[in-house]
């Protein structure tokens, strides 16, 4: 099995690619993908590495995450974080590969006691959740019609993560549900992926 990673040079892409190589699993091949490799905006060169290395998973790590700069730019935090990953899922699309996405609790208002439950509705404060809502629903537009177990949803966040799944069996989909160890390190990530890496 092919692993594809992208965000090779960001902490969740570098956590992700050496938890990979900890499991010393060697029917798996783990290719980390760099900003130089492609860029997220352009779908071409996108399709194109794809092709090249025949992921039968990719597991999207990259983002814009400068949560307080996005604010001034907006358009930069939208091409990366909605265009870029719609740009992912259709190149998984095209090849037939499982893609893992991160969201982020940032796409709820916050503010609350208790965590979110599957049906709150999302209301980002801030153009980074806002960003990251709209790759979200790129996921879901893009791999709506795809096999149940083309795609597995995942978030650091329980409240996010109970909405992500609430979705998806709505929309038929085969889902997983991952407990994950904390918000917080970035480690919770990582460790969220390995477990469904070993499923």
């Amino acid at each position: 099995m092919k692993i594809l990673v992208t965000g090779l040079t960001g902490q969740l892409g570098f956590d992700v690619m050496h938890e990979i190589e900890l499991r010393g699993d060697h029917s798996i091949k783990a290719i980390g993908a760099k900003r130089s490799d492609f860029d997220l905006t352009d779908f071409d060169a996108i399709q194109k590495f794809f092709a090249e290395n025949e992921p039968n998973v990719v597991i999207h790590c990259a983002a814009y995450t400068a949560v307080d700069k996005a604010e001034d730019e907006k358009d930069l935090a939208f091409a990366v974080n909605e265009t870029g990953t719609r740009n992912i899922a259709e190149a998984c699309k095209l090849i037939g590969a499982t893609m893992i996405y991160v969201s982020t609790d940032y796409v709820f208002p916050g503010g609350g006691t208790n965590f979110y439950e599957v049906d709150d509705a999302t209301d980002p404060q801030n153009v980074y959740g806002a960003s990251k809502l709209a790759g979200e629903q790129a996921v879901l537009e893009t791999l709506a019609k795809m096999n149940p177990r083309k795609i597995i949803y995942v978030s650091c966040n329980p409240a996010t993560l109970a909405r992500d799944l609430g979705i998806l069996k709505e929309l038929g989909f085969i889902t997983k549900k991952i407990q994950p160890v904390d918000m917080f390190p970035m480690t919770s990530h990582v460790e969220s992926i390995s477990l469904i890496l070993r499923k």
